[in-house]
């Protein structure tokens, strides 16, 4: 079985590969057929891993990155290791990349689909980064409105790590309640440079009330001196 996740969203990948390996280790405990490869370093021992005797008659799962990578002296060996897998339900690797692949690597990309199931995972855009912090929130315990949810989103930028590990500060510091603007300030640092940067690009888009808006923004917080 082979599966890629590819894409600049890394930690939505990473989230991915966390869940698989929690749903492996579920039914088979004993670890010992688990492996973590850097085919970018080491392409070599991914066929030591396929030809390896499963252990405790245990699927075989490996986490190997760095597909696209791959010196082209190294990718036929490779790409002949995955051939020889086939249908195989005794191994499954699941490549990934926190990466778009160049052009030059989309042929393998091509031929991974085919040989498994492949899927992207871009960087968010604005509305959806929302959604998911509001979807985070409520994982957490945390009751956020969509208002709040922009407010984090515009002083923050759109980092899911970061997002993450605010929420989780957030969550513990509410216990209880509708959170508030006054409840993010109290606990998010945020960039003393924020509201300049976006008090710029409002000026470089030609908007002035929102430029306006962003100075405005910067003497409240004393940022302009």
């Amino acid at each position: 079985m082979i599966f890629i996740y590819y894409g600049e969203n890394s930690f939505l990948i990473q989230e991915k590969l966390t869940a698989i390996r929690a749903k492996y280790e579920a039914k088979f405990s004993s670890g010992l057929n688990f492996w973590k490869l850097d085919l970018e370093e080491d392409p070599d021992n991914l066929k030591s891993i396929v030809d390896s005797q499963s252990m405790f008659e245990e699927k075989k799962l490996a986490f190997l990155r760095g597909i696209f990578s791959i010196a082209e002296a190294k990718w036929d060996e490779v790409k002949k290791t995955i051939q020889n897998i086939g249908e195989s339900n005794d191994v499954i690797l699941v490549f990934y990349d926190f990466l778009i692949p160049k052009e030059s690597a989309k042929k393998r990309l091509e031929f991974l689909s085919k040989s498994g199931k492949s899927e992207e995972f871009r960087n968010f855009e604005r509305p959806k980064f929302i959604n998911w912090i509001l979807e985070k929130s409520k994982s957490a315990g945390l009751n956020m409105e969509r208002t709040e949810a922009g407010y984090l989103t515009d002083n923050i930028g759109l980092d899911p790590h970061r997002a993450s590990a605010e929420i989780l500060k957030l969550a513990s510091y509410k216990n209880g309640g509708v959170l508030s603007k006054k409840d993010i300030d109290a606990v998010v640092p945020f960039d003393t440079y924020s509201n300049s940067f976006k008090a710029i690009d409002a000026l470089l888009n030609k908007n002035a009330v929102l430029a306006l808006k962003g100075l405005e923004e910067q003497w409240i917080k004393n940022e302009v001196k």
